[in-house]
């Protein structure tokens, strides 16, 4: 798994990370050379990040961020790092929004999209939703999204007034 940003391109690798600089530099970060309570440390960092950037989009909403954090350390404890997201026919919510509207926009794969998401953090991320680019596609998939909602529950806003 790699990712890229301003300053390097980072690899994870069997025995650890790979930072490769844009000025030609590399930096090998071998796991093999930390001690076993670093390492540790390590592992559970790497853990809260991954569960409490799963409900990063909750936006206040406890069941939702409860639900989300339930969903991604039952992944985790079944060996799996990336979740296997499907996509539903309305865009549905198995698929972050963000991360649909990101892979729209730049054409990246799914994997590329949330390894990115994952480093940054919720001051960054909040940022990327307010590009005018990003704002408009979050806009579309949720519109997208109603729009299939309707034909699953019929209202007549006209005799509501």
């Amino acid at each position: 798994m790699s990712s890229e940003n301003k300053v390097c391109k980072t690899t994870i690798t069997p025995k650890g990370v790979t930072l490769e600089f844009t000025d030609g530099r590399t930096l090998v970060c071998d796991s093999t050379q930390l001690p076993p309570e670093t390492i540790a440390q390590a592992a559970l960092f790497g853990i809260r990040r991954k569960i409490t950037n799963s409900f990063a989009d909750a936006k206040g909403n406890v069941a939702e961020a409860f639900a989300s954090a339930q969903e991604t350390w039952n992944q985790l404890t079944s060996g799996q790092w990336t979740s296997p997201r499907e996509t539903t026919a309305g865009g549905g919510k198995a698929a972050s929004d963000l991360v649909e509207a990101v892979m729209a926009i730049t054409g990246k794969e799914r994997g590329v999209v949330e390894s990115k998401l994952d480093e940054m953090t919720k001051e960054q991320r909040a940022a990327l939703r307010k590009n005018p680019q990003v704002d408009a596609k979050l806009l579309e998939i949720r519109a997208a999204r109603a729009r299939a909602k309707v034909g699953e529950t019929p209202v007549d806003v006209g005799s509501m007034f």
